[in-house]
């Protein structure tokens, strides 16, 4: 009788769980290293979040690491302390697959991959590639070739992108 009562909330924990979309993540970057940095990109950039106050959005820092190479620090609020706090610190760089430029974000020896699209000079959106992905690369022309096949699939990515505005 107690699981039947207690079914709903695990039908919603799985719900929550399977709709829940993280990032794709390898080993390997794309490819390497090689798109010059974008100085239009440096600087802040805030996520524009519906329901959540613009002075506690989450917000991004991009900052040049070398000529072909950025450092991008993610600030989320604290609502205990009323500040932002950094929350996580990644390497990065752009790929071209096709027509399409993907950011390569390194963290903790995994990259994760983003397609990104300049709206205009203040505005960029962010869409996730979908970790629905199985097969693994141990090679950056083997992935690269798995996103150029697949790059212009909308399930390709998670459903939601991510809207971020120059500050």
């Amino acid at each position: 009788m107690k699981l039947f009562s207690k079914l709903p909330l695990l039908v919603l924990i799985f719900a929550l769980f399977i709709l829940t979309g993280c990032p794709y993540s390898a080993t390997v970057p794309i490819d390497t290293p090689s798109i010059a940095i974008n100085k239009k990109l440096i600087g802040k950039w805030v996520k524009d979040s519906e329901g959540t106050k613009p002075e506690e959005a989450e917000y991004l820092v991009f900052s040049q690491s070398n000529a072909n190479t950025y450092k991008i620090e993610k600030y989320t609020f604290d609502t205990e302390k009323k500040e932002h706090k950094l929350d996580q610190t990644y390497e990065g760089h752009f790929s071209k697959v096709g027509k399409y430029d993907f950011f390569n974000m390194k963290t903790d020896d995994k990259y994760y991959f983003y397609k990104i699209e300049y709206m205009n000079g203040n505005d960029l959106k962010m869409f996730e590639v979908t970790d629905n992905i199985d097969e693994t690369f141990d090679n950056s022309a083997a992935l690269k070739a798995f996103f150029q096949k697949h790059a212009d699939l909308t399930f390709f990515y998670n459903k939601d992108e991510s809207k971020y505005k120059r500050n």
